[in-house]
């Protein structure tokens, strides 16, 4: 007899299957190695078969409401995604733009500064100095517009981490 065949493999599994064995066919399996493996691995099987539990599904509309949930999530983090960008996109845009228009209007930029000169003189030849009063607005304007700034850009950092 091969080791690997057995003509009555058919019969062993279906006796395993029913549960209903015949005589002939227990001293077969007694002395025929694959059909003791049959018997072996469809015994073990059976054993797994009966220890695991099946498992409990979850409640449909819980499963529902977590897709729901999972869906604006996403939809809210491409939103934030989408402001984060026009954010820096205006933050980019803006100041650019502003030196172009500078540049494109030199000449009218240069007139305006000289009558500012001339009232900044005026104002000096009054026994007002101009320039400290100037250069301390200039100074809190640029901390105000920094301190802004900085902020805005760490709490938009903090809704794209979530």
């Amino acid at each position: 007899m091969d080791s690997s065949i057995c003509i009555y493999e058919s019969k062993v599994t279906e006796s395993t299957l029913s549960g209903q064995w015949n005589d002939e066919l227990q001293e077969h399996v007694k002395d025929c190695l694959v059909c003791r493996d049959i018997v072996a691995v469809s015994e073990g099987l059976n054993t797994l078969a009966a220890a695991t539990e099946p498992t409990a599904l979850p409640n449909a509309s819980y499963i529902w409401h977590k897709a729901q949930m999972l869906a604006r999530q996403a939809a809210e983090k491409r939103g934030k995604r989408m402001v984060s960008v026009i954010w820096a996109a205006t933050c980019l845009i803006f100041p650019s733009a502003l030196v172009g228009w500078m540049i494109f209007n030199r000449q009218e930029m240069q007139s305006e500064m000289g009558s500012f000169r001339a009232v900044a003189t005026d104002l000096s030849s009054n026994a007002i100095s101009a320039a400290p009063l100037l250069v301390c607005l200039t100074i809190a304007l640029f901390a105000i517009n920094s301190v802004l700034t900085v902020r805005a850009f760490r709490s938009g950092r903090k809704f794209d981490k979530k």
